[in-house]
């Protein structure tokens, strides 16, 4: 049991050390820096991903060091890089059927983001054919040896797509925004807010890598309103691109101060709240978490008002 949380703490040291490395190329100062790091250190998504699936965090480490690779492609025009990124990227999907939804748009990003030379384009394409075979290669082994489509099979409606834009916004939401804002206004501000931080980010100047990774996150969050999911696991899929989202944060907010010349002392004063809100909360989750006995606990954790709303409204349909 102590050597599966010691490989647990060695992959999130990994995922923490790859986002610093990715980070130090993108950020202009090191308050920006020192600001992401923070907030990825005391995110709650990445604390407890491991509760959810024991391999979840594995896949985290494996997108995160494709991201570090196609980074060093972005500045490098290297071509190796490229092909380097193919075997976290293959290892992934063969992990989580999830990851096709996530690397496509990476790929996808990178072909609008950046001028390639044009032979380029085309290991691109063979980057992705290689990275997807993973994702062929553990279908066809379901097909053949249980005669179902795994991922068609695991796909069960339960909301429409209006309500699962309502669902993910929500949960981004609870990364910034304390419990107490209850829903609508947590979906509210989180909507306000991504709408700006989208229209800073790609209309100024800034890191063109955060603005591929941002156009990879907001492209896979698109992809799981359409795609019908328990909205309990919907934090499984945003704490994937939670580094994104904060990466992304860390330059959006410098980036609101100059647009809206928000007066210094203001800013580091907003700046804080977040921190602390960031703290409190996983001191909180710790006293819960560390009375339990067992997981009941975790319920308490990430229990949501709009969750409870949305039983009420929805009946979930009931599993075999």
């Amino acid at each position: 049991m102590h050597s599966i949380w010691l490989f647990h703490y060695i992959r999130m040291v990994l995922v923490f050390l790859i986002w610093y490395m990715i980070a130090a190329r993108c950020l202009r100062d090191s308050i920006q820096l020192a600001i992401f790091i923070i907030l990825m250190a005391l995110s709650t998504n990445l604390l407890m991903v491991s509760i959810f699936i024991w391999s979840e965090l594995l896949f985290i480490l494996l997108f995160s060091l494709t991201i570090l690779f196609v980074q060093r492609y972005a500045h490098s025009k290297n071509p190796l890089w490229m092909w380097l990124s193919v075997i976290p990227a293959f290892l992934m999907l063969i992990d989580r059927n999830a990851g096709i939804f996530i690397i496509s748009p990476l790929y996808f990003a990178m072909i609008v983001s950046y001028k390639l030379p044009r032979r380029h384009y085309f290991i691109l394409a063979w980057c992705l054919v290689f990275s997807v075979s993973g994702f062929a290669l553990w279908n066809v082994h379901h097909i053949v040896m249980e005669s179902r489509f795994y991922m068609l099979a695991e796909l069960v409606p339960y909301f429409t797509p209006v309500k699962n834009l309502e669902i993910l916004l929500n949960d981004i939401g609870i990364i910034f925004f304390p419990s107490l804002l209850l829903y609508p206004w947590s979906v509210f501000f989180t909507g306000l807010i991504l709408a700006i931080g989208t229209y800073l980010i790609f209309t100024t100047s800034g890191a063109k890598f955060i603005k591929t990774l941002y156009l990879t996150a907001l492209l896979y969050l698109c992809i799981w309103i359409v795609i019908p999911g328990d909205p309990s696991n919907m934090n499984r899929f945003v704490s994937v691109v939670t580094p994104i989202l904060l990466l992304a944060f860390a330059e959006f907010f410098f980036k609101m101060a100059q647009k809206f010349k928000i007066p210094g002392h203001l800013h580091y004063v907003l700046l804080a709240g977040v921190i602390l809100y960031s703290v409190a909360r996983n001191v909180n989750n710790a006293m819960l978490w560390g009375g339990a006995k067992n997981y009941t606990n975790f319920g308490k954790i990430h229990k949501n008002t709009f969750y409870e709303k949305s039983e009420r409204i929805i009946d979930k349909p009931t599993s075999d």
